[in-house]
């Protein structure tokens, strides 16, 4: 979330992983503010960007092929790694096997290319940036702040022109998706449909598909559409605004104390979260924190 403050008025930027992340554990959110530097580059989120590369290479004309894919994909790992250990880092260990990292990179760029790219329209915007105004909301802070939805789709149908949007967006899971799951809850697809409607260039519904890449050493590809409606608009910026709100007010409140903080999930854990050792870690102790990684 970021917040700019004028002589025009307040603006708050969202995006849609940040909000996700406020929602599951706020003190999360506050503390990776506060402390930039905990952020880690870790394995299934590096490699999910290098499928996302070797796809990109692909729509853009880099690459004609699933090998050129997969190769350029696993290419950039190995160049990212690099970079990382130049600098003293490394990446961080989760739940991946490292002698599998780049086979499995591999499998997952050509089950793109088998599974998934037969059903993707050439021709569209890749990795499409916007900042849109969504609302304009009230605030017990500020009084009033412009609401805008920020962040990167990775693809969107050339369809969009004629007003039959179609966006894409490209995961990699350690098992596969349920497509009535990411119906009913899926933040995503909310925050870039309403973005979208609101800059003019579709009306609802707009169709949402995410594709899907198994990690594993067999990777299939997954096709998962959800629809957003105007319902979900209207939800999406309601959410939004009282988690904005809730962070605006604690910020004036509780300058210098922790916000809520929610261990009742899988990622409240020093393997998934980098700021875990300064918050619930710092009362669990050292050997806790390795029975948490191990």
């Amino acid at each position: 979330m970021r917040v700019v403050s004028d002589e025009s008025g307040t603006s708050v930027f969202v995006r849609q992983s940040w909000l996700n992340d406020a929602m599951m554990c706020p003190e999360r959110s506050r503390l990776l503010k506060l402390f930039p530097e905990s952020r880690r580059e870790n394995d299934s989120a590096m490699m999910g960007t290098a499928v996302h590369k070797g796809i990109e290479a692909v729509l853009t004309g880099v690459v004609s092929d699933a090998d050129a894919a997969g190769e350029f994909a696993v290419a950039w790992f190995k160049s990212r790694r690099q970079e990382l250990i130049d600098e003293g880092k490394d990446v961080f260990v989760t739940n991946t096997n490292p002698l599998q990292w780049y086979s499995h990179i591999d499998t997952m760029a050509k089950a793109w290319f088998r599974d998934v790219s037969p059903l993707v329209e050439r021709g569209g915007l890749v990795e499409h940036q916007f900042c849109q105004q969504v609302a304009t909301v009230d605030s017990p802070v500020v009084g009033q702040f412009s609401l805008f939805f920020e962040g990167t789709i990775d693809y969107i149908a050339p369809s969009a022109e004629s007003g039959l949007v179609t966006i894409w967006d490209w995961k990699t899971s350690s098992r596969k998706y349920y497509e009535a799951e990411k119906q009913s809850r899926d933040v995503q697809s909310a925050v870039y449909v309403s973005a979208i409607v609101a800059s003019g260039a579709a009306e609802f519904p707009v169709g949402f598909k995410f594709g899907v890449m198994t990690r594993s050493g067999s990777s299939v590809g997954q096709i998962v559409s959800v629809l957003r409606s105007e319902e979900h608009y209207k939800w999406i910026v309601s959410q939004a605004s009282s988690v904005v709100n809730g962070f605006l007010l604690s910020e004036r409140f509780l300058p210098d104390g922790s916000w809520m903080r929610n261990d009742q999930h899988h990622l409240c854990s020093a393997r998934w979260c980098p700021v875990w050792s300064k918050c619930k870690g710092s009362f669990m102790g050292h050997d806790a924190e390795e029975a948490e990684i191990g």
